[in-house]
């Protein structure tokens, strides 16, 4: 069953993305999702090519190949919902149910949950902005 690794990976030298690791990290199940992003595409240059697209494509395929056949095979997708939804429920957890501002770059992976959901986006948010509004107050 494809899951994410309970202890961190050596980023070994960074993710297939990046056109560096030999193993996937979560952020290459990804990519397709942050194609359009500017910081990762500033970030990561090659990360559009065609030839990255099929390295990672090739990881995920021979991962979700090699998975025995059972009920308990996972797809790339599958795997990918499952974080983004533990990431979701996990910021509620810790947030107490209280107003969340999602910042940065990778803010729109993470999903809204359920109706009254009390995440906020923030998508022209800088922090050098934020302090001088507040120096200036």
């Amino acid at each position: 069953m494809l899951n994410v690794a309970k202890k961190p990976m050596q980023y070994e030298p960074g993710p297939v993305l990046a056109s560096r690791g030999m193993k996937p990290l979560v952020i290459d199940a990804f990519q397709s999702d942050l194609a359009e992003n500017n910081y990762m595409q500033i970030l990561f240059p090659k990360m559009n090519s065609d030839l990255q697209k099929k390295k990672i494509d090739n990881h995920f395929s021979v991962l979700e190949k090699g998975q025995l056949k059972s009920l308990l095979s996972t797809s790339k997708t599958e795997m990918k919902n499952f974080i983004l939804e533990g990431l979701a429920t996990e910021i509620k957890q810790i947030s107490q149910n209280k107003s969340v501002a999602l910042l940065g770059p990778l803010q729109h992976l993470v999903p809204l949950v359920g109706k009254s959901d009390s995440f906020a986006r923030a998508d022209e948010f800088s922090w050098t902005k934020e302090i001088m509004k507040r120096v200036t107050k």
